[in-house]
């Protein structure tokens, strides 16, 4: 069973980066292309935040199994987003983070885990007023065994 690294409240974070349309089929391509985009940008200096960077999944929806994700940073006070960007807030919430070590490509593994053994065994359900993301920071090491990406997922206790 997958354990909880800690729980944490945090502040309205508003972001700016490329968002992508998709399903839990087509998911790991279409994120992938985003990132990919958003790589672009990363590498070239556009962004003041170097530190952290952000996968967030939103707008789902339970009809047809389609949600955004966008690859994205913070979008700091006095920053403008560039024309291709789009911006999105993630309002403030109580999150339970975990943290997924290893390949990125086997992340939906871990989510798999928290949304079918922690969260239904556990105090907490999801908190639809919330975003679930991704936290990428210095741990993010791409394509090594010791990479580490936080996971945080709004809750309320049940």
């Amino acid at each position: 069973m997958i354990e909880v690294k800690k729980f944490e409240t945090r502040k309205d974070i508003k972001v700016m980066g490329f968002n992508t349309k998709t399903d839990m089929q087509n998911a790991s391509k279409d994120c992938g292309d985003i990132w990919h985009k958003f790589d672009e940008y990363w590498g070239k200096g556009y962004f003041k935040t170097k530190n952290e960077y952000y996968g967030i999944s939103h707008d789902y929806d339970e009809k047809t199994g389609k949600f955004s994700y966008m690859a994205a940073v913070t979008l700091e006070d006095d920053e403008k987003p560039y024309e291709e960007m789009e911006t999105l807030n993630i309002p403030q919430a109580y999150y339970a983070v975990f943290e997924h070590v290893g390949d990125v490509k086997t992340m939906s593994q871990t989510f798999n885990k928290i949304f079918q053994e922690w969260l239904p065994n556990s105090e907490y359900t999801y908190d639809p007023k919330g975003k679930d993301f991704e936290l990428y920071n210095e741990d993010f090491k791409p394509h090594q065994k010791e990479s580490k990406v936080y996971i945080y997922l709004p809750v309320i206790k049940k």
